[in-house]
């Protein structure tokens, strides 16, 4: 018989040893692991999720970031900006900063040392936009239902000027200022519960032009957004403007800004080159006077109340301001008694001023050019008849061209009051019949504007032809009118000076059996004496007519007949009456 060894215990050793691995370990105290530690295979987890406190990313001061480092790493900066301290490295060798931008993270006020109290603030929060743009970016959030006071000007950080197109200083940061909410209820400062609360005072030494202000302002390169919270200011005299942009590209939207009822709200790019002789081109610059830069920009859903002043209103947009943006605006309440208004060369008049005033460097390419006003309502408050609440003009615009303005209703105006303001320098714009002017006695256009617009014009023309020989004896011709709108000019030309009357008459297409069945609306008819042409805009006692017509406006599949008697002197004369369409 052969000796037994010893492999039958061999094996139970192995066997609980097996067991033993594949059991969790408990390690006391502390495990310093010089070389890699990895977690490998389908089943592999590292979990930490039960310790007290982590520590998982490399830390130090920002100076003492390791110079390379490899794809996945971070390293946490303790003397960063708040919010800014993690690193990532990608690519191979490069550390990239996280972005505090629009997409970024918010840190709230109260984490970054902020009291909320109604104290002073402006110190730290220079300090903190100034960290954010060394970082590349960032997002302050103020916290629902606080208010963050600042009592001195508020001056986005920026590089110094240069004069190329690529940016003042060459950086592009954006800047976020948020919060929980901001609205206002009817005609006066209603503050949402749980809201953010803005509260800009400084209105000292600033530019006199906007009463001290502009209280919070943004001159270098790069984007600076405001949203979900309310500006407004807490010294009861107080009318400084609230807030600017020159070369920064503005992003303000969902937004209420609150006055005192004389304060200025927006200002886009400053006055530099509006006053003649006008300059060829001017450099980009940080100074508040610099030519604007934010194309692309945009203002939206916006609330101003107690806005306009002087010569900044709700919304002043100053030299080459292009391309931007404004929708969704509620603006009321605005104006002031003493307050007077930017126009033409940079003069300056004594009435109240508009709501929204588009003031172009010059004439040609130098003009405000592409803008678009979208969507929005403008209390004129004319019809109220209260001193110092009221807007002259809902939109004004000078050296402004080809700009779009659609879908803008104009309330509470009266006779001294205008939706559109412009003269010769204002060319080329487009107001289309979406635009609404309610009933209460204001016009749509003030009596310097412009004939080369683009308006929501519909003729209805007429054409009496004696073939060479003088016209003579009484002839009536009918169109049929395929679109709705008010009458608001009437307008004759013969070949030569002569006189003639022409009756217009209306009649609707399901009761019409021919010339005689329709009655006259011009209220006797329009003459022409001794002269080439002839062109009525008052229009006194027609149906149909005006702004606010009695009878209402001239309905589709009316048929309109032009009714010539007494002609003399005259071969052939042509004409129409011009119908606002849609009103």
């Amino acid at each position: 018989m052969k000796k037994r060894t010893g492999t039958g215990a061999l094996v139970v050793l192995v066997l609980a040893l097996a067991t033993l691995a594949k059991a969790q370990e408990t390690v006391n105290g502390g495990m310093v692991v010089l070389g890699p530690l990895r977690s490998n295979g389908s089943s592999a987890v590292v979990d930490f999720t039960g310790a007290a406190t982590t520590a998982p990313v490399k830390s130090g001061t920002l100076a003492a970031r390791p110079g390379t480092c490899g794809v996945g790493q971070m390293y946490f900066a303790t003397d960063a900006a708040a919010g800014q301290n993690l690193s990532y490295c990608t690519p191979p060798g490069n550390w990239t900063g996280m972005s505090g931008g629009s997409s970024g993270p918010c840190k709230l006020a109260s984490a970054l040392g902020f009291a909320l109290d109604g104290s002073d603030e402006t110190a730290l929060l220079n300090t903190t936009f100034a960290n954010y743009y060394t970082a590349g970016g960032g997002c302050l959030a103020i916290d629902a239902g606080k208010t963050l006071r600042a009592d001195d000007q508020i001056t986005m950080p920026a590089a110094s000027a240069n004069s190329t197109q690529n940016g003042v200083g060459g950086k592009t940061p954006w800047i976020r200022i948020t919060g929980a909410g901001g609205a206002f209820f009817a005609f006066g400062p209603s503050f949402l519960a749980g809201g953010s609360t803005l509260d800009l005072r400084y209105k000292s030494s600033g530019i006199s032009a906007f009463q001290g202000g502009p209280k919070l302002i943004g001159v270098g390169a790069g984007v600076l957004e405001l949203d979900h919270i309310t500006v407004t200011t807490g010294a009861a005299s107080d009318c400084a403007t609230f807030l600017m942009t020159t070369v920064t590209a503005p992003f303000f939207h969902d937004l209420t800004i609150s006055g005192t009822g004389c304060n200025g709200g927006v200002v886009l790019g400053g006055s530099s080159g509006i006053t003649s002789p006008y300059p060829a081109n001017s450099p980009l610059t940080t100074a508040v006077t610099g030519w604007f830069q934010g194309y692309g920009g945009m203002l939206d859903n916006i609330k101003l109340v107690g806005i306009g002043n002087a010569t900044a209103p709700a919304i002043l947009m100053q030299s080459q301001v292009n391309q931007f943006l404004v929708r969704h605006l509620w603006i009321g309440l605005g104006g002031s008694a003493n307050a007077y208004m930017l126009n033409g060369g940079g003069s300056y008049s004594s009435s109240p001023g508009a709501a929204i005033d588009i003031e172009g460097h010059g004439p040609g390419t130098d003009a405000n050019r592409s803008n678009v006003i979208e969507e929005g309502i403008i209390e004129m408050g004319g019809a109220r008849g209260v001193p110092g609440i009221d807007y002259n003009c809902g939109v004004k615009l000078h050296y402004a061209t080809q700009n779009t303005i659609t879908a803008v209703g104009f309330y509470d105006g009266n006779g001294s009051t205008a939706a559109f303001c412009g003269d010769s320098t204002a060319v080329w714009n487009k107001i289309d019949k979406s635009n609404y002017v309610d009933t209460t006695g204001s016009t749509m256009l003030n009596s310097t504007w412009s004939a080369n617009n683009y308006m929501p014009w519909r003729t209805i023309g007429f054409f009496f032809d004696g073939g060479g020989m003088p016209l003579s004896g009484t002839t009536t011709r009918c169109s049929l009118a395929g679109f709705a709108g008010a009458i608001n000019q009437f307008t004759m030309a013969a070949d030569q000076a002569g006189s003639a009357t022409v009756t217009v008459k209306a009649v609707p297409l399901g009761s019409y059996t021919g010339p005689g069945s329709a009655s006259d609306i011009s209220n006797g008819g329009e003459f022409l004496s001794g002269a080439s042409w002839k062109q009525d805009s008052t229009l006194a006692g027609w149906s149909y007519a005006g702004i606010n017509p009695a009878a209402g406006p001239i309905s589709s599949n009316t048929m309109v007949c032009f009714t010539l008697s007494n002609p003399s002197g005259i071969t052939w004369l042509s004409g129409g009456i011009q119908l606002w369409e849609g009103r």
